[in-house]
């Protein structure tokens, strides 16, 4: 029989921390004693009243299609969001798609506005599925390597080295995965005059965007507004509200590249879950719970923090946002891949290698504080024996 694999999936390289986080749960079937921070997910419930309001919705029967680019009520809520929060004027109407997933959402809008022949430019260490979802598109990912050194600091001159005149987009997070780095006002003025020089859009994840330190201050690229055309705003519900298996997320951009993606929705999925949409009007309401899980993070990231420093050959620094760690261990020359599989086997700790987000993550494990306090303290008790 022939191969009736596509070259494009053949090709396709598989997520590593899935991969990881997979591995893990079947070495904890067998009974081994693993702490798992391979992946990312908040460990708190769901705030009650979004499941409540959930539950009520399903009971009332509220489970069929409805409107492909989200339900009226959630798409202003989101639109009043982006006022208030982020100095976004967008359409409820015209200029939101809301859809399963902020991961689905990035999809779709790479879907729509790359093709073969051009290039995607993305800010190296990333999230892991940035490079295979821009090339599944059939365009070039083209990472751009920032430096653990000046803790990964974009400049124009580390831009220009990669834009050439295929350039279509270019892809940022912030606060970064698996960084932690948050943008400062001087790298997005970079951007936007980065992003007018060459004629390209700005693809901004903000899915950890409630989750900040240190007074550091989230900017949105599309509030800039001699750019706010040019920029597709992505988000989701799954790390400010706990709502990781909800899988809910959006995309808010010009109603003309709205449009477009629109069609993709369609034939995609046609709608996001209908009862999960109206719970997720409720988040907007939960704002105390927000708050406080963010506090919890920051206790839990100093703690994290200070007590891996305390141990010889790692150096750890504090991240301005999201919730993971980018640990840098200088342990008898291993690199990233090594010294995760080595920690695996000897700590029983599963932490994702730096180098599977790409350059800048050599030496480096990222790992999770989104997780108990008392599952951090027996990491560093473990790390402590091992890393020796």
């Amino acid at each position: 029989m022939r191969d009736f694999i596509s070259s494009r999936v053949r090709n396709l390289e598989p997520s590593p921390t899935v991969g990881l986080m997979s591995l893990v749960k079947k070495l904890k079937s067998e009974g081994h004693d693993i702490i798992n921070l391979a992946g990312g997910e908040p460990n708190f419930n769901t705030p009650d009243r979004i499941i409540e309001q959930a539950y009520k919705d399903m009971k009332a029967g509220f489970t069929s299609y409805v409107q492909s680019t989200g339900i009226p009520a959630l798409r202003k809520k989101i639109a009043e969001k982006l006022k208030r929060e982020n100095n976004i004027e967008v359409d409820a109407e015209k200029g939101i798609i809301v859809t399963a997933s902020a991961k689905l959402a990035l999809y779709i809008s790479l879907f729509t506005l790359l093709e073969e022949g051009d290039e995607a430019l993305y800010l190296e260490p990333a999230y892991v599925s940035y490079r295979p979802m821009i090339e599944m598109t059939g365009a070039k990912a083209v990472g751009v390597p920032l430096d653990y050194s000046d803790n990964y600091k974009i400049t124009e001159e580390k831009l220009l080295k990669y834009v050439t005149p295929k350039t279509k987009i270019l892809l940022i997070c912030s606060p970064n995965n698996p960084t932690g780095r948050v943008n400062t006002e001087e790298e997005l003025e970079i951007l936007v005059k980065f992003a007018k020089e060459h004629d390209i859009l700005i693809f901004s994840d903000e899915i950890y965007e409630r989750i900040i330190f240190d007074n550091n201050k989230h900017i949105s690229p599309a509030s800039y507004k001699e750019i706010k055309d040019r920029v597709i705003t992505l988000n989701g519900f799954s790390k400010a509200y706990a709502m990781a298996g909800w899988r809910l997320g959006y995309v808010a951009a010009a109603p003309e590249l709205i449009k477009e993606m629109t069609k993709v929705q369609q034939h995609l999925i046609n709608c996001a879950t209908s009862f999960v949409q109206s719970a997720a009007v409720v988040a907007f309401d939960c704002e105390d719970e927000v708050l406080k899980m963010a506090s919890e993070y920051e206790t839990r990231r100093n703690y994290f923090v200070k007590a891996l420093n305390e141990i010889p050959g790692v150096e750890c620094r504090y991240p301005e946002g999201a919730f993971y760690v980018m640990v840098r261990i200088d342990y008898k020359g291993m690199d990233s891949f090594k010294l995760s599989s080595y920690i695996l086997e000897n700590a029983k700790v599963a932490a994702a290698p730096g180098e599977a987000f790409g350059r800048g993550g050599e030496k480096c494990i990222r790992m999770p504080f989104a997780t108990s306090m008392e599952n951090l303290e027996e990491v560093v008790k473990r790390l402590k024996k091992v890393i020796v």
